[in-house]
């Protein structure tokens, strides 16, 4: 942790991370309770990266974009229903688009830094 603040943002990183890791668990055969919860636990990370990414250009920009559309594709009050292989591509994809995230330099340079004023 330096001085610059960087641990306030811990929950952002670790949400994108546990994110990742349950897209990439969906592969495998689970309950359907599972991908309830994944549909609200990604839904609600995409709301959160495309708000900060917004935020932080005080602009319109691809990452918010992007993370707008997985939050509509992932939304559970409205679901979106897809076949069982469309999906593994989806999840796939998605948990890259998170890890990419991961990076400031995607979702604007001061993201980390600046996004909680």
């Amino acid at each position: 942790m330096n001085r610059d603040g960087e641990w306030r943002h811990t929950p952002f990183l670790i949400a994108r991370l546990c994110v990742i890791g349950l897209l990439l668990w969906a592969l495998g055969q689970h309950q359907y309770s599972y991908y309830v919860l994944l549909r609200w636990a990604v839904t609600a990370c995409a709301l959160w990266v495309a708000w900060v990414a917004f935020e932080t250009q005080q602009e319109l920009n691809s990452a918010s974009v992007a993370f707008g559309a997985v939050a509509i594709l992932f939304n559970p009050v409205f679901p979106i229903y897809l076949s069982r292989e469309i999906w593994r591509l989806v999840d796939i994809g998605v948990a890259a688009l998170f890890a990419a995230s991961l990076s400031n330099k995607w979702i604007g340079r001061r993201s980390l830094k600046g996004h909680s004023r």
